[in-house]
């Protein structure tokens, strides 16, 4: 897979084997030793790179990740996906929080579609989210107060809505911003300095970037699997956003991402009440980092990449 891949895109860009080890060699540092070689086994699939490592070589030559992702061979079974959407929609817990004395009809099966935004004729949709932001206590410090419709306008704010169309009611969604990495990197060099919105960038596929995970919700399973897929499409096919840094309050997504390399560069002020332990204290709300090629080559990960939402009409 790797190895006819990393072919054609060679071919594609007209560089003979020497050529693309001087392009590697140029374009990161852990690539300082390979060489003709090296590309030569490659290419001939007598040795193979870890996954990670082929991410990562790979997004030297093409923005798009999803072919080379696709091919990779994955089962179902039981990861940190299915868990947290036990935990969140099947548990007694849930059960409990989604009860009511009114009776409701359960739907399994219906089809989520992704909401475009018209700032014309949408103004409340952005109000909105707002509105969720702050009776949910769980977007990032300081984001109600930014100016949505301009951040949108200026295609500042990566917003995904999702609706119902059969109840024609929302059902989840999705904000993240765009940052340049190395300058991002520079700004939360103390995990209580809190992010540079002013910094926040539109997509330009010039400079490696970060894309913040800053508010998300989902109202039911369907709408989760939607929500995860299309992220995870999102960063595949913009290969040259190198870092992930995802606001959370939930310890069993902590506990994975810290276990696939995620550090914590930020925290807000100690709860007694907090789920996340950092030393001796306890947080409600955790920032963590991580490169995206240890998400991206997750089995979980590469299953929600291969997942197909039911056709839109």
């Amino acid at each position: 897979m790797f190895a006819l891949y990393l072919k054609q895109l060679r071919t594609e860009k007209g560089l003979t084997q020497r050529g693309l080890c001087t392009v590697l060699n140029l374009a990161d540092k852990d690539f300082a030793s390979i060489d003709s070689v090296t590309v030569s086994r490659w290419e001939r699939g007598s040795t193979e790179p870890h996954i990670t490592k082929a991410i990562k070589v790979l997004r030297v030559l093409t923005q798009d990740l999803r072919p080379f992702l696709s091919m990779i061979p994955t089962r179902e079974q039981d990861d940190v996906i299915s868990k947290l959407s036990y935990e969140k929609f099947e548990s007694a817990v849930a059960g409990i929080r989604s009860a009511s004395y009114v009776h409701t009809e359960a739907f399994h099966n219906d089809l989520i579609v992704e909401k475009t935004i018209d700032l014309q004729q949408d103004k409340n949709a952005l109000q909105n989210i707002k509105n969720f932001i702050q009776t949910s206590k769980s977007g990032y410090p300081g984001l109600i107060n930014l100016d949505f419709e301009n951040l949108y306008r200026n295609k500042k704010l990566l917003l995904k809505l999702y609706i119902n169309p059969n109840r024609n009611e929302f059902v989840g969604h999705n904000l993240a911003m765009l940052f340049n990495a190395q300058e991002l990197a520079i700004e939360l060099t103390t995990p209580h300095k809190t992010l540079p919105f002013y910094k926040a960038k539109g997509y330009s596929n010039k400079d490696p970037l970060a894309i913040c995970s800053l508010s998300r919700f989902a109202a039911n399973q369907q709408a989760f699997d939607r929500i995860h897929s299309d992220f995870v499409n999102y960063v595949a096919s913009h290969s040259n956003i190198h870092f992930y840094y995802h606001y959370l309050h939930n310890e069993i997504l902590l506990d994975y991402m810290v276990e696939i390399g995620a550090e914590k560069v930020g925290f807000d002020t100690p709860d007694k009440h907090g789920k996340i332990k950092i030393g001796k204290e306890t947080f409600r709300n955790c920032l963590l980092k991580i490169n995206t090629e240890n998400i991206l080559s997750r089995p979980e990960i590469i299953r929600l990449l291969k997942k197909k939402p039911k056709a839109e009409p």
